[in-house]
């Protein structure tokens, strides 16, 4: 939304510079917001003018204060939304309980459209535009809404002017604290910062640091970016909604296509017969030929079924091969049943009497089985049914094709979550904002 409202227009505007004499150490002070600067810090002894009955005066002394130099040197012009923006005042604040953590802001001037802010944290930058209308806040604090956007409580704290020289429109040095509250809906955040005399809102737009590069012919690199920003874009956001999509589209049609190839080559079962366990002597195995039964479609699937009801207790297994009775191509597989019961605190079962197995591009022709039927003595004399249907469509196909199909979603939107439990983790509300973003993410 920062910039988005705005009307474009020549972004050249004339030099209009003031010079003056710094009171404390006499040098020469170049001001461009000429009718708008309040206060100045000089940045070459960081003393501190104010503005008063169009005179400047000394209001602090600084020589001690340790020199910053700014990434974006002031008196850098550069565009960015279209309008042409000079940095004349330059900004160095940190956490007031936590001294290690400071970040920079840079105040930007177009006499045609008045003052924009860039921030710099960890890396990350933000173009800032104060706002006039107050966003509606919810009654615990915990929502934002912003032309009708709604944004979510990130963080809250206190914050320090540690360094500042340049131009400002309002009358700044360093030691100034103010409370602040961020609100965010990536790209974008909500600022609310008060004190005890007055508050101001605010909305930054993430800007990614080489758009920084380019706008302001910067020759240095800038740092690099460091963690997750709390209103850095998640880079899976853009693509996750379209790639559900699509995987859903592909679904429907993996669906559709094989409903059509099921009623255009129906199931049906062509061998089926009933064995029974009666192995000869001492042998615990029974060999056994099936009669031939024909194949009829071309490179199919086949379900081999195992299946006695009065097993239990026990177990048995049947080693297979397949044989074209006119190539001799054979295909081997095993099918296992097994099955237990008894009674010990109550009733209990583990096991199936029923098992089968799907063998895969088996071209048509006449076929015969050569089983070899094993199991332990509890099987035997028991009658177990065994069938072949062609024309199946195996479950593993449907999963296969549905795991590859939600992959590279799935991969995306774990992305997405690894990216915003990093964001989250540096706020205020990092437990209940995160699971909020998970919440919404199924919405």
């Amino acid at each position: 939304m920062v910039g988005k409202f705005k009307k474009p227009f020549d972004p050249k505007f004339p030099q209009l510079l003031e010079t003056i004499s710094c009171i404390s150490c006499s040098a020469p002070l170049s001001l461009s917001a000429v009718g708008h600067t309040v206060t100045v810090a000089c940045p070459y002894c960081q003393s501190i003018l104010d503005l008063k009955e169009n005179k400047f005066s000394l209001v602090l002394h600084q020589t001690k204060t340790r020199k910053v130099t700014p990434l974006i040197p002031l008196g850098s012009r550069g565009k960015l939304h279209g309008v042409l923006w000079e940095v004349i005042g330059f900004m160095q604040r940190r956490e007031a309980i936590d001294s290690k953590h400071v970040w920079d802001e840079y105040l930007l001037f177009n006499p045609k459209k008045g003052f924009r802010w860039l921030t710099q944290n960890q890396g990350h930058w933000s173009y800032v535009l104060s706002l006039h209308e107050n966003p509606i806040k919810s009654k615990d604090n915990k929502y934002a809404k912003y032309l009708e956007e709604p944004f979510k409580f990130f963080h809250s704290g206190s914050s320090i002017v540690k360094y500042v020289i340049g131009e400002f429109y309002w009358r700044v040095k360093v030691g100034d604290e103010v409370r602040y509250s961020d609100y965010i809906n990536p790209p974008e955040t909500l600022t609310l910062e008060e004190n005890d005399k007055e508050s101001i809102w605010s909305l930054a737009e993430y800007i990614e640091p080489s758009t920084i590069e380019s706008a302001f012919n910067l020759e240095t690199r800038l740092p690099f970016m460091k963690g997750v920003a709390q209103n850095q874009p998640s880079p899976s956001s853009h693509v996750s909604w379209y790639l559900w999509w699509l995987a859903g589209f592909f679904i429907s049609l993996f669906i559709l296509l094989t409903l059509f190839l099921s009623s255009q080559s129906p199931s049906k079962i062509i061998y089926e017969d009933t064995i029974f366990f009666n192995p000869q002597g001492e042998s615990s195995s029974l060999e056994i030929v099936s009669k031939p039964f024909e194949i009829s479609q071309k490179m199919g699937a086949l379900k081999f079924s195992l299946e006695s009801t009065q097993l239990a207790n026990a177990w048995t297994e049947i080693e297979a091969d397949l044989i074209n009775t006119k190539s001799g191509e054979t295909r081997s597989f095993v099918d296992g049943i097994e099955y237990y019961s008894g009674y010990d605190d109550g009733y209990w079962a583990e096991g199936s009497q029923f098992d089968s197995v799907y063998l895969s591009s088996i071209p048509q022709g006449e076929y015969i089985l050569d089983m070899k039927v094993i199991g332990d003595p509890a099987a035997k004399g028991i009658p177990l049914k065994i069938s072949v249907e062609e024309g199946v469509q195996p479950l593993t196909n449907l999963c296969l094709a549905l795991f590859l199909i939600l992959l590279i979603p799935l991969l995306i939107f774990l992305r997405g979550l690894f990216f915003e439990r990093k964001r989250w983790k540096e706020s205020s509300a990092e437990q209940e904002g995160f699971l909020e973003f998970i919440s919404d993410s199924w919405d």
